[in-house]
């Protein structure tokens, strides 16, 4: 196709590009300057992890190789290259008794890409989100310099490029803050609290969560151990998973850090990606016809299980359950089947000081797009609920800049087909809802709302960022579909 070659977002979706790849940054300058000559648009590449077309591009794409170096943990920071994986950052980070604050959910994304898009976790609660936790990083300019980015050294940058999906440059390595937790064998202790019904969860997740701060940790000095208050007694994971059988069963997990030394394992199947039972269980909830048997299976056997005893689990499984789900998903494609998935995340407000207030507008929320998924008749793969405090600092696309809530976030997945109209017209609809009550669709998944109202629900970050492309990118080089079709002003 003209010297193009097909990429393949992770949900699925096709994009052909002039693909080109470069290991160094004179490899980046040469291709960036390619464009310039040719007219065409560039995006960055790294682990093929995103799951819309946030790194894709019809014009040029640039696949970058190496970058991929982990330093040794000093003073409780790490320094990593941008396509170090988090897999090999936590093994690194762990031999010292470290943990990242932000324990994403695949092993294989990549530093650079969770910076880019300002990842969340099952930590977040506690821990607030990446950006959060990052030092300073180093950032190639669309004029082929690099420059330090930090809080107080080029800190127009440093608060554009985290959460700015790759629009001004590319980063090359990072220094994150650690948790020290004072032990190397770390493992997690994990108890599941059963509900039936999405009241129920609204009332245990809110309830739990009515004393932590609306706004993630307060910052020491710029770059002085800014986390050196957040010790491991204050650090904890609670989120919410919702299957969508007939009683809306499903469970609220707390989880914290123990010494592997001190407890015996008791692995949970909710973490243990690499079993064949998980896997077995990712399949069944991957076609339409079958999930509800998946569904009961998973309740019964996994729930059952867990009703007695809390689970300990290893940092690994717990870490990254969602590597079953991409093994399952690499071997159907194998197979030659299209394993599509439509994911999406919207921040539900808190309303600050009342938390019957906040619990009647998140159970409204599910309620009424609970009743819309029964009226067309479609069951959705998972739908999980995570509280986000808010952030004052202006990062500058992150979903919770200036804004607490609760995540909740919807997956389609279907082993035969890749197109999904039906689910993408809810989606929009959702979005609709969120947007009715001062929420925002988180930007990292996959995105199906109407653009104008995006444009306004992250009005500071588009003036930001539109600011911050007149500097270093006037001719708007680094502009993609997805940015078109997201914020089209912002757009070549």
């Amino acid at each position: 196709m003209n010297g193009k070659t097909r990429l393949t977002a992770y949900s699925g979706q096709e994009v052909w590009a002039h693909l080109r790849e470069a290991d160094s940054v004179a490899g980046i300058v040469a291709h960036l300057e390619e464009a310039r000559s040719r007219g065409w648009t560039v995006s960055f590449r790294g682990g093929q992890m995103s799951f819309d077309t946030q790194a894709l591009n019809e014009g040029m794409v640039i696949q970058l190789r190496g970058f991929d170096q982990i330093g040794e943990v000093a003073a409780s920071t790490i320094t990593v290259g941008a396509l170090a994986t988090w897999g090999a950052i936590v093994a690194k980070a762990k031999r010292a008794g470290h943990v990242p604050y932000v324990l994403v959910s695949s092993s294989e994304t990549t530093a650079g890409g969770t910076l880019a898009t300002n990842a969340l976790s099952r930590f977040t609660p506690t821990c607030g989100k990446e950006g959060t936790h990052v030092v300073s990083f180093s950032l190639l300019t669309l004029a082929g310099v690099v420059l330090r980015c930090s809080r107080s050294e080029n800190s127009e940058l440093f608060f554009g490029v985290i959460a700015g999906f790759g629009y001004l440059g590319v980063v090359l390595e990072i220094t994150y803050q650690l948790l020290s937790v004072g032990f190397s064998n770390i493992v997690v202790e994990t108890e599941f609290e059963r509900f039936s019904g999405l009241r129920s969860l609204t009332e245990l997740l809110v309830t739990e969560l009515e004393g932590q701060p609306a706004s993630g940790p307060n910052r020491a000095p710029p770059e002085v151990n800014p986390l050196e208050h957040v010790t491991l007694a204050d650090t904890h994971a609670i989120s919410a998973v919702v299957y969508m059988n007939a009683e809306r069963q499903g469970f609220v997990m707390r989880s914290r850090y123990v010494d592997g030394d001190t407890v015996e394992l008791k692995p949970s199947l909710f973490h243990q990606p690499s079993s064949v039972l998980h896997r077995a269980l990712q399949a069944l909830i991957m076609n339409d016809q079958i999930r509800p048997i998946g569904y009961e299976l998973m309740m019964n056997l996994f729930m059952k299980s867990q009703e007695k005893s809390a689970a300990v689990d290893e940092l690994e499984g717990f870490t990254f359950f969602q590597n079953g789900n991409d093994a399952v998903k690499r071997f159907f494609r194998g197979l030659g089947f299209p394993m599509g998935i439509r994911q999406q995340t919207y921040v539900i407000p808190v309303v600050a000081g009342d938390a019957a207030a906040t619990r009647d507008k998140l159970a409204s929320f599910l309620e009424r797009a609970d009743a819309l998924l029964d009226a067309r008749g479609i069951v959705p793969a998972l739908i999980d609920v995570l509280y986000l405090p808010g952030e004052a600092e202006p990062f500058v696309f992150s979903s919770t800049r200036g804004l607490a809530g609760y995540a909740v976030t919807f997956t389609f997945e279907e082993l035969t087909r890749v197109t999904f109209p039906e689910e993408e017209q809810l989606l929009i609809e959702f979005s609709r809802m969120a947007f009715a009550v001062g929420g925002r669709v988180h930007l990292v998944k996959n995105v199906h709302a109407d653009s104008s109202e995006l444009e306004q629900s992250y009005a500071a970050g588009v003036a930001q960022m539109l600011g911050l492309k007149a500097v270093h990118d006037p001719t708007r080089l680094l502009s993609n579909g997805f940015l078109s079709r997201v914020f089209p002003s912002l757009a070549r």
